[in-house]
């Protein structure tokens, strides 16, 4: 986090630090340990993500595909809470869209447990 943090206050460096975040951020999130180091390694992410996508549906598609990579319902809850945080109410219909797919997921994994 921090080389990322320090690289990024360079304009140069911008499009290294998106692809380090995008690298780190999938390694973190298949793999969840810390969710603190998560959260914010989640901020950075959303911030060059926005950088690097063209348009607001092309971003929902980054979401989505990080999203899926989720392990649990913890997961995909504190990636809307800090997507709200960045993004405001802008995404609204995204974080709806989230919360049906974190219930699906555990409902899945609640029907799995059962068998």
């Amino acid at each position: 986090l921090n080389v990322i943090k320090h690289l990024q206050s360079s304009k140069t460096n911008r499009k290294m630090c998106t692809v380090l975040t995008q690298t780190f951020m999938v390694q973190n999130w298949i793999r969840p340990s810390d969710m603190e180091a998560n959260k914010e390694l989640l901020r950075l992410w959303i911030i060059h993500q926005l950088l690097v996508d063209k348009d607001q549906d092309q971003f929902k598609e980054s979401v989505w595909a990080m999203a899926k990579l989720s392990q649990s319902t913890e997961q995909i809850n504190v990636f809307i809470d800090v997507l709200r945080e960045a993004c405001g109410e802008t995404y609204l219909q995204l974080y709806v869209d989230m919360c049906i797919f974190a219930i699906n997921v555990d409902k899945g994994q609640m029907e799995s447990n059962k068998t």
